[in-house]
């Protein structure tokens, strides 16, 4: 690839880069490992493994804008958005080459996806700390990250007001005993909490 032209664009570190071929991408310093935004100039070619790298920080930039894309519409997983860019086509080198420099600008961030997934499913579900943690572990979450959601979560709700809820909903679906127990341990809660929350009600 013969280099025709370069420019830089308004947006922060986008270059337009221009080939003699007539084809023309968009390119950022942090999609390129070998090769320095200062080096790509008139005339210069690139060959071999130099001209896969300008294609593929080409490609990068492209799955950057889908990505944003995504990002404009609700907070996304790493795990999530990687793979929605798989189905689009996009190689894996390249997607991982993008989320890194989405969470380096803090556009990208597993912990609001999880503090956002958490407040979306209390509107439809009361579900405990451990049912939580493992839909969030299987979105792809590591389970540091969603402890630490979790403490959020449940220091502005209280999980044993959510138990008590979910068992009333429960009663009045006819589950009662141990069938009850069952369904209250399947949502997350643990056997103390639940134990707690039986005995309170009783009492009352």
């Amino acid at each position: 690839m013969v280099i025709k032209n370069v420019q830089e664009q308004s947006a922060e570190g986008l270059y337009t880069v221009t080939a003699f071929t007539g084809a023309a991408f968009f390119i950022r310093q942090e999609y390129l490992s070998s090769i320095k935004i200062d080096d790509i100039i008139e005339n210069v070619e690139f060959l071999d493994e130099k001209e896969d790298e300008l294609i593929n920080a080409g490609f990068a930039v492209a799955a950057e804008y889908k990505a944003v894309d995504y990002l404009s519409r609700a907070e996304q997983s790493k795990f999530g958005l990687s793979r929605k860019l798989l189905l689009k086509g996009y190689q894996k080198n390249v997607i991982d080459m993008v989320l890194l420099y989405l969470e380096s600008k803090n556009y990208l961030s597993d912990y609001r996806y999880a503090i956002a997934w958490l407040h979306s499913r209390r509107i439809n579900h009361f579900e405990g700390r451990s049912r939580l943690l493992g839909e969030l572990i299987l979105r792809g979450i590591d389970r540091e990250t969603v402890n630490k959601a979790l403490d959020n979560y449940f220091g502005e709700y209280d999980e044993s007001a959510i138990c008590k809820k979910a068992m009333e909903n429960l009663v009045k679906k006819g589950k009662l005993n141990d069938e009850l127990i069952s369904y209250l341990v399947k949502a997350g809660f643990s056997y103390k909490m639940i134990r707690t929350v039986l005995s309170s009600e009783n009492d009352s």
